[in-house]
């Protein structure tokens, strides 16, 4: 029997004066969580039709 996962998608929507701030966090965000210990993958991505929204991904192992 395979080990179960978690499987995470959700968006965060963010308003137009921070969009700058979370674009320069971002990938130091990305590092940091999936450096966390159980975590498979992560991935957020700028939807490319809604403004402000940013797509969330994640899997970890429990």
């Amino acid at each position: 029997m395979s080990e179960a996962k978690v499987f995470l998608r959700g968006h965060i929507s963010v308003p137009a004066d921070r969009i700058a701030q979370v674009r320069a966090a971002l990938s130091d965000h990305i590092a940091l969580t999936r450096a966390e210990p159980g975590c498979l993958a992560f991935d957020v991505v700028e939807d490319g039709e809604v403004s402000g929204r940013f797509n969330v991904s994640e899997v970890f192992e429990n």
